[in-house]
């Protein structure tokens, strides 16, 4: 009940982005004498069973916790006619739409530093994301990151499928669909899909090859090749993410360690 806004104090303004399933808007909510800029997500259509996962999102995030690169839940309507997930609004949008232009190396490392602090969070949480990717990564001032979209979290643990997967961007264990246990490394191996979509400014992984042949090209040891604007520490990290076998990859606190080593060097 706490988090329960009164919906009469919302309002929804222009449409900032859309996914499969939801409709993310500008907005405002009244709070006592000024009004403050907020991002609202709605759902798109009337389905019950969307509608059921949506309101787990919503409980899911209501539930994380508070970390500086982890988005902040300000509050929701569900018992209003529209279910609606209100959080913190950041200033350039998703990394995706931000990549689309040159960045320094340290900014991309201080930006993966930021992600790899989230996920360090909800490792410890023991909560699995499932789907890590530069869309669902949002950049605020000073260029903090914040990991967003708990959307198929819930359908990591549930080991359900029929929801639309990110294939390109998921583990080969995933890809596997239960024949390996998914952990916390899972969303590693996602972490070096991020890195190389930051280093190429945007692009998705595996560019020309099909989704039919993924897995069994990374089963046969094809690995993506170190693109041009990419430094050899940033791919050699990219590459440790890779390992086939999950526990082989490194942990969200070493890659710490490792983005902020990077950083540090680079003074």
């Amino acid at each position: 009940e706490k988090w329960e806004l009164d919906r009469n104090k919302i309002k929804l303004e222009e449409i900032l982005g859309r996914g499969n399933y939801g409709i993310v808007h500008k907005g405002r909510v009244q709070e006592r004498e000024s009004s403050r800029m907020v991002a609202i997500k709605t759902m798109k259509g009337k389905n019950p069973l969307r509608l059921l996962e949506f309101l787990t999102e919503i409980n899911f995030m209501l539930n994380i916790g508070n970390h500086p690169n982890v988005l902040s839940v300000i509050g929701c309507c569900t018992v209003d006619k529209q279910v609606l997930l209100v959080t913190e609004l950041l200033k350039y949008g998703d990394m995706l739409g931000f990549l689309h232009s040159a960045r320094e190396v340290r900014t991309l490392w201080k930006m993966a530093h930021h992600v790899a602090l989230g996920m360090e969070f909800l490792t410890k949480s023991r909560i699995i994301h499932g789907d890590i990717a530069a869309r669902n990564i949002l950049v605020g001032e000073d260029l903090v990151c914040k990991i967003s979209d708990f959307g198929l979290a819930n359908d990591v643990y549930r080991g359900r499928t029929e929801r639309c997967v990110p294939y390109k961007w998921i583990s080969p264990e995933r890809m596997m669909s239960g024949e390996v246990p998914i952990t916390s490394r899972s969303d590693v191996w996602s972490f070096g899909n991020l890195l190389y979509e930051m280093v190429t400014l945007g692009c998705a992984p595996y560019p020309g090859i099909e989704q039919v042949d993924l897995l069994n090209k990374i089963k046969e040891g094809y690995r993506m090749s170190r693109p041009s604007s990419c430094c050899t520490e940033m791919y050699t990290l990219m590459k440790k993410c890779w390992k086939f076998d999950p526990w082989k990859r490194p942990t969200f606190h070493q890659i710490v360690k490792e983005t902020s080593n990077a950083i540090l060097g680079m003074k």
